[in-house]
This record gives C-alpha cells, sequence and structure tokens, in this order.
C-alpha cells in the first residue's frame, strides 16, 4: 500500500495523533501544574482513557452505520481537527499562559477522542483498502508509526524545551496533522474517482 501516497499521508497524520497523546499522556501532571489546573489534573487522567474508549466505541459504531454516506476518510479528518484544537489549547495554556481548568480539560479530551477514533477508523481502512492478506502488514505500519511518533515527541520535547515555548511546536504538529490527512484524502478521492 506505500504505493499508494494517500496511505502515507494517513500514517503520518496518525504519527503526530498517537505521538502527541501518548507523550501528553507521559507528561500531564507536568502541564496541569504548569496551568494551574489544581484538582482538575486527576479528574484529567480519567477522561483520558474513558474518551479514547468510548471515541473507539463511538466512532466505529457510527462508521458501521454510515460507511456509505460518510467515509472513513471524511471521520479521520474531523478527528484530525479534534487533535488540532486539543493541540491548540495546548498552544493557549503554554504559550499564551491562559491558566484555567477548562484549556486543562480540553487538551485531554480532545487529543484522547481523536486517537481512539484514528485507531479504529485507520485498521478498518487497512482493511478496506489493502485486503485480508496484507492485514498484518499494513496494521503493523500504521502502529509502527504510532510508536515512532511517541520517540519523535519524546526528543522533540527536550529539544524544544531548551529551544521554543513547547506550545509552539503542539499547535504546528496540530496544522500538519490536519494537512497530512487532508492530503489522504485528497489523493484518496482522486484514486476512487
Amino acid at each position: 500500500m506505500f504505493k499508494k501516497p494517500w496511505y502515507t499521508f494517513m500514517i503520518l497524520s496518525f504519527f503526530f495523533v498517537a505521538g502527541g497523546y501518548m507523550q501528553y499522556n507521559q507528561r500531564y501532571k507536568t502541564v496541569g501544574a504548569t496551568l494551574e489546573a489544581g484538582p482538575v489534573i486527576k479528574l484529567s487522567s480519567h477522561f483520558g482513557w474513558i474518551n479514547d474508549i468510548l471515541s473507539r466505541l463511538l466512532v466505529g459504531i457510527l462508521g458501521y452505520f454510515t460507511y456509505k454516506s460518510f467515509s472513513s476518510m471524511k471521520y479521520l479528518i474531523v478527528l484530525s481537527f479534534f487533535t488540532f484544537i486539543g493541540h491548540f489549547f495546548f498552544f493557549l495554556g503554554a504559550t499564551l499562559d491562559v491558566h484555567e481548568e477548562f484549556v486543562f480539560l480540553a487538551i485531554h479530551i480532545f487529543i484522547s477522542v481523536a486517537v481512539g477514533g484514528y485507531r479504529v477508523l485507520t485498521a478498518e481502512i487497512a482493511l478496506e483498502e489493502g485486503g485480508l492478506d496484507n492485514f498484518g502488514m499494513n496494521w503493523g505500519m500504521i502502529y509502527f508509526t504510532n510508536f515512532l511518533g511517541v520517540f519523535f515527541y519524546q526528543i522533540l520535547t527536550v529539544f524544544i524545551n531548551f529551544k521554543f515555548n513547547m506550545g509552539i511546536a503542539y499547535f504546528i504538529f496540530g496544522i500538519l496533522t490536519v494537512v497530512f490527512i487532508f492530503l489522504a484524502w485528497n489523493n484518496h478521492k482522486k484514486e476512487t474517482a
């Protein structure tokens, strides 16, 4: 499937979605203390996994019932915007010093909803487009980029903390997520037309 440009763009989009989610989950306590979130920090950890699970369930159900009228790629576009919104709230808190509990909770809510839906839809797309024979390889590559994203965000976090504000980096990654999924959708639409 690497011969198909949309597949590569979809993987790159998932790279930023999953990388940001996993890295944020490792650092949410520090971010919460910085944003003066107080007692909401513990609540946020529950929001993360609950939203991830609910997103997997709801996106799976929605995708099942609407697959003819609303493609999985369109759902990925919506979820990419969720990632962007979560990264934007991180930008607000880390760069513009908006220290509100809602900002802190919104980061976790939007990013976790996006990653849960992405995990469901990328598997479905890999199966539908690549077939059952190649599913293991295609899904393995998608999950490999998930962990590359975590590694990349880890290195970048260390580097950027010395050079820039972390909120700027997350904002740029949110934009890249949306750009890559639009490129994937556009190429997929051309290929299937």
